[in-house]
Parts: structure tokens; C-alpha cells; sequence
């Protein structure tokens, strides 16, 4: 079940119906009146349309994203359109539009899955006959391809950041491909040193104007991976530092079991992290790297050195094995020279 609730809230201080999960569009906007035939889209909790979408639909996505797409983008178009009336034309109507302003296809193609998804449990449910979004086609996004770095520019990278608290988040990042929110969100629950081993149970962000703890992206990114020496030796040195902050800290220790926390123990805010990195980028020479490059050097260094693609897979958190070939899989001038040669020794 998809679970998402604010930190530092008491999850479970108060029941939640089976049919009402937080995490659901009616969790995430006021619930409104009976389901009629002629309700509008608007008045059906702003497509949520009185019925929750199943937990894995929403992990997919997300519930910042769902939210912003709801409000931002179907709300105000379609806001008053009857279910019953709406038409494949309209939805065209929409797409054009967003792309005419400049959205990305990636988001288009994000806006159409969000009413696709709310249409498809409203036919489940018997609320409307079909579900019409399905009759529209959407362009195909290219997936975005990082730039990865090379060893040692992880490695100045590494130095550069080592003289801070950041050191061992950094770490985590670039060995293990963990993404911002997986790192953000991680506990010390999920993690056994003695093991060597860590568990990604959930996602730290920000969603309607407040920091909140979900479940991962999808059910492969909930994912236990092993821990090489160089990790269990920079968290066992983030736990000596934050026992440190905690004894300073005193009673205004916040105490969420954060892995990685702010010097009072409470989450730090994704947008701190990015800034961070930014400003250790630069320093180590490193323009126009994102953080989430350095997931892309994990996972395009295993590929690279032969790791089978199923075992990348497992540790990226894919739901399916072409998304990482499609994204981490590179085949540089040298590597296609190499394969032509070894091939045409073999052939000829």
C-alpha cells in the first residue's frame, strides 16, 4: 500500500478507511459530494473522481507530481466538462496546448498518463463507460542522457566535498546510484553495517508546500543492495559525526533515525542538496554536471565494466531492464572499434 504522510507527523494516529489511503487523489484534495453521471470534472475532487487510484498507479508518479498536474494543468482546462462528454478532441485540444507553451514531451506525455490513469478506475468503477484518454496518442519521449563522470573526476569530486558533513551522502551517491529523494529519505533502520547491506523503503520530498516521506518510485525501487567496503566505511563515519550533532544539539535534536539530517536532526530540504552540490561542482571544476549525474556514473561505470544487465537493473530500481540499457548503456568510438575489430577477426 502506498503510504505518504508528512515528517515528523504521527502516521497512524488516527484510522484511515481501506478505501481512502493517504497517498490517494481524495487524500490529497477535499473530498466532495456523491458521484453523479453529469458531474463535472472540477466537482469529482479535481479528477480524483471520488474513487482512489490503486497504490501502484500513484507511486509511479509520485504525489508532488500528481498534485501539480491536477492543479496546475487538468483543473483549469477541463475543470468544467462533464465526464459523460468528454471527447478525444478535447484531450488533443489540451496536449497541443501545453506543448504550444512550451511543455516538454516528457511532461505532456505525464499530463495525459495522470488522466489516463483517473478515467481507467472510473471505468472499473462503473462511473463512466470509457475511458477516452486511451483513444489519444502521445508523442514518445527521448529519455534524457546524462553525462556521467569519469573516475577521476569522481574522485576530485569526492575531495572536494570531504572537508563536510556531506562527504558520506556524496559517497552513497556516486557507488551506489541512489537518487536524491532514496538518499534524503534513507534511515538507519534501513541500513546493517554488520551485513553490509541497505534497503531503499522510501523517498524524502516536497509535496504541497511541505516535506513528506513516500514510497518509492515504483516496486523494483524498493531494493536491498550490498554495500562495498568504501560505503560501510563512510556510514560508519556519518553515524560517529551525527552522534557528534546529537550531543551538541541537545534536547533540540529532532530524532527522525535520518541517515543524513541537518546538524539539528531534522530532514534536509532537496533543494539544499541540489544547491550544495552546485556550489561543490563548481569548486571541483565540474560545470554543468547535475546531481543526478552522479546515479549516471554508477550505473554507466557497472555497465561498462561487464556487469550483466539485470544486475544493473536490481540496482537502479528500473522496472524494466530496457530503461537502463536505454539510458546508462554507452557506446563510445573506442568500444564500437573494439567490437568491429573482434568481430571481423572472428568472421573473416
Amino acid at each position: 500500500m502506498c503510504r505518504t504522510s508528512a515528517v515528523g507527523s504521527h502516521a497512524g494516529s488516527r484510522p484511515v478507511s481501506p478505501r481512502r489511503p493517504r497517498g490517494c487523489f481524495a487524500g490529497l484534495l477535499a473530498p466532495l459530494a456523491a458521484v453523479g453521471s453529469d458531474e463535472t470534472l472540477h466537482h469529482r475532487a479535481c479528477l480524483g473522481l471520488g474513487v482512489e487510484l490503486p497504490a501502484e498507479h500513484l507511486a509511479g508518479f509520485g504525489v508532488a507530481g500528481y498534485e501539480i498536474v491536477i492543479r496546475v494543468h487538468l483543473v483549469p482546462a477541463l475543470g468544467k466538462k462533464q465526464l459523460t462528454k468528454l471527447t478525444p478532441q478535447d484531450i488533443r485540444k489540451l496536449l497541443t496546448a501545453k506543448r504550444q507553451a512550451g511543455l516538454s514531451v516528457r511532461m505532456v506525455q505525464y499530463i495525459h498518463a495522470v488522466l489516463r490513469n483517473a478515467l481507467q478506475n472510473a471505468v472499473r468503477e462503473e462511473l463512466v463507460a470509457r475511458n477516452v484518454p486511451m483513444l489519444v496518442q502521445v508523442e514518445t519521449p527521448d529519455y534524457e542522457v546524462g553525462q556521467g563522470l569519469a573516475i577521476t573526476q569522481a574522485q576530485c569530486l569526492l575531495e572536494t566535498v570531504n572537508p563536510t558533513h556531506w562527504h558520506s551522502l556524496y559517497v552513497l551517491a556516486l557507488m551506489l546510484g541512489l537518487r536524491r529523494g532514496e538518499l534524503l529519505g534513507l534511515r538507519w533502520s534501513d541500513v546493517d553495517l554488520d551485513a553490509a547491506t541497505l534497503t531503499v523503503r522510501q523517498n524524502l520530498v516536497r509535496a504541497s508546500g511541505e516535506l513528506r516521506v513516500q514510497a518509492p518510485k515504483t516496486r523494483r525501487s524498493r531494493r536491498t543492495l550490498p554495500l562495498p567496503p568504501p560505503v560501510v566505511a563512510a556510514l560508519r563515519q556519518q553515524r560517529t559525526r551525527q552522534a557528534e550533532e546529537r550531543l551538541a544539539a541537545g534536547p533540540s535534536w529532532a530524532g527522525n533515525d535520518l541517515v543524513f539530517s541537518t546538524s539539528l536532526g531534522t530532514p534536509i530540504e532537496p533543494r539544499n542538496l541540489t544547491g550544495h552540490f552546485y556550489r561543490v561542482r563548481d569548486r571541483a571544476g565540474l560545470p554543468g554536471i547535475r546531481f543526478h549525474d552522479l546515479r549516471h556514473t554508477c550505473l554507466a561505470l557497472l555497465l561498462s565494466l561487464g556487469t550483466p544487465p539485470h544486475i544493473a537493473q536490481a540496482t537502479a530500481g528500473h522496472s524494466h531492464v530496457d530503461v537502463t540499457m536505454m539510458i546508462y548503456a554507452h557506446s563510445g568510438m573506442t568500444e564500437q572499434t573494439e567490437a568491429y575489430g573482434s568481430w571481423a577477426r572472428r568472421s573473416i
